[in-house]
């Protein structure tokens, strides 16, 4: 039977002392994964050499029976235990040497064989799905790790395997492996779920791992049963609209997902054939597998993390091993069909992207300016590695890049033939969620009402997975995508081929 994302080796019938040492193997594989993942901003350099660990003062420390899934807090000051064994949770506060203290009133009692555990955003909400009554409960969190229950366990599809919160904390999503779906709820501010309407949405075959996009705008569930990844765009109501040409071929049983911290890759940890799958993930969630993918890892790999200076851990839970990969170039290769349907591959290292530069104003955005050659656009980034499609490229900066936009033949169709020849293959939209740009004052991560305060936005554009808005912005129109109530990117487009809201849609379509 493949192993359940998050759960712990399948070891019933077995020996006690046999199957204690198998949880042991696969805690300390968990353990190390998250140790790894927490290196953030580390240099490639550690992978050469294998992280060195050391258990921490009274460490082992109990559980409740059977622990099948762990859980830090955001902040990394309480720990929580799922335990299937005795239908049970387990919270502890950790000390800053790691050493584990059991919060007041644990254990608490879950639903039935609790498989999965996951805090909302800010702390304040435990989540966990109960595989044995098809349901996930919700438990509210103090600062001591004291939990209260939030009204009763909630339905959910058959056999919960997974639980994430939305990056906003405002949704909550299970991936059902027995009936191939995931199930979307709202989270009130108190906890309480309210099921999306046309929830629960089919996936590929057990879903057993899913994970929300760094900005919630895309949702992935790694399916098991037919070695895919399914992938959704999540609209700011929750609801979910699978991507076109998802889901997508991994290796043999992925048991995990995970992207990277911008969102840019997509991994799968595929357990059947001790594979990582690596993909790049375009704006609107279309994927692409690079070149050299998938990577040997070691035995039977089930969970899988990235970290924001380029790192790539894989837990093993067959040999007890963790991998660790470097993203460096040549590794990062981008391979996306070309105009004759030949790969078009951009080289280069996710690690080493320069800080922004300049500023959004008129039609500059950074280095970059509209009207621009695709020649001259990557020119200007040439310290920037990259990633491309036929008609885009995506230019790493830190802490977040740009997305370049190039006129193609399809967009200028509504031009007088006489002006296609001026734009055809120039830049036409430049976009990024860096906070270091503003648009007339509204950073990326501003609330949509601070945007519509300050500016005179257009009625939204629903595309893809954000709702759209434009402003006059003198030589350009100016472009905002707000996702969940935030705005996610802030950017200028051509006034010519955005005049009118049909040719701002059409624009928009074009690119997500």
């Amino acid at each position: 039977m493949t192993h359940r994302a998050g759960a712990a080796p399948m070891l019933e019938g077995q020996p006690p002392a046999r199957r204690r040492d198998g949880l042991l193997r696969y805690a300390a594989a968990v353990a190390g994964l998250v140790g790894v993942c927490c290196l953030l901003g580390a240099s490639v350099a550690l992978a050469a050499a294998p992280p060195v660990f050391s258990a921490v003062a009274g460490s082992p420390f109990a559980t409740g029976d059977s622990p099948d899934a762990v859980a830090f807090s955001p902040s990394g000051g309480l720990l929580a235990s799922a335990n299937g064994g005795d239908n049970t949770l387990s919270m502890f506060s950790v000390s800053s040497t790691g050493a584990l203290t059991e919060a007041p009133g644990s254990p608490d009692a879950t639903g039935n064989s609790p498989d999965s555990v996951a805090f909302s955003p800010n702390g304040g909400l435990l989540a966990i799905a109960n595989q044995g009554d098809d349901t996930v409960s919700i438990f509210s969190v103090s600062p001591t790790g004291a939990l209260t229950p939030v009204g009763s366990p909630v339905a959910t599809g058959s056999d919960p395997a997974s639980v994430a919160f939305s990056p906003s904390g405002g949704l909550l999503a299970t991936g059902n492996d027995n009936d191939d779906t995931v199930s979307m709820f709202s989270v009130s501010g108190a906890g309480g779920l309210s099921e999306i309407p046309g929830s629960p949405y089919p996936t590929g075959s057990d879903p057993v791992s899913i994970a929300f996009s760094p900005s919630g705008g895309l949702l992935v569930s790694a399916n098991s049963g037919d070695s895919t990844t399914s992938v959704f765009s999540v609209s700011g109501a929750g609801a979910l609209s699978e991507v076109s040409g998802s889901p997508d071929p991994t290796g043999d049983s992925p048991a995990g997902a995970a992207f990277s911290p911008d969102g840019g890759l997509l991994v799968t940890a595929n357990q059947g054939d001790s594979t990582a799958s690596v993909f790049s993930v375009s704006a609107g969630g279309a994927l692409s597998e690079i070149p050299g993918s998938p990577y040997a890892t070691g035995a039977g790999p089930d969970a899988v993390a990235l970290s924001s200076g380029g790192l790539l851990a894989v837990a093993n839970q067959t040999d007890s091993t963790l991998s660790v990969f470097s993203l460096e170039s040549p590794t990062v290769l981008i391979n996306s069909p070309g105009g004759s349907g030949s790969p078009t591959t951009t080289e280069g290292s996710i690690t080493d992207c320069p800080r922004a530069t300049g500023r959004l104003h008129g039609r500059t955005l950074g280095l970059v300016a509209l009207g621009m050659t695709r020649e001259q656009a990557r020119r200007r980034y040439d310290h920037s590695s990259m990633r491309s499609s036929r008609w885009e490229d995506f230019f790493c900066l830190k802490p977040i890049g740009v997305h370049v936009g190039y006129a193609s033949n399809e967009l200028l169709k509504a031009l007088p033939a006489s002006e296609r020849g001026k734009l055809r293959g120039r830049v036409v939209l430049a976009l990024s969620a860096n906070p270091f740009y503003a648009l007339r004052g509204i950073h990326p991560g501003a609330t949509l009402h601070k945007a519509s305060t300050r500016l005179h936005l257009s009625a939204a554009m629903h595309v893809g997975a954000g709702d759209w808005y434009t402003i006059r912005n003198g030589s350009s129109t100016g472009v905002i995508d707000v996702q969940h109530g935030t705005v996610h990117d802030v950017g200028i487009a051509n006034a010519r081929l955005t005049g009118d809201r049909q040719a701002q849609l059409r624009f928009i379509k074009r690119f997500f």
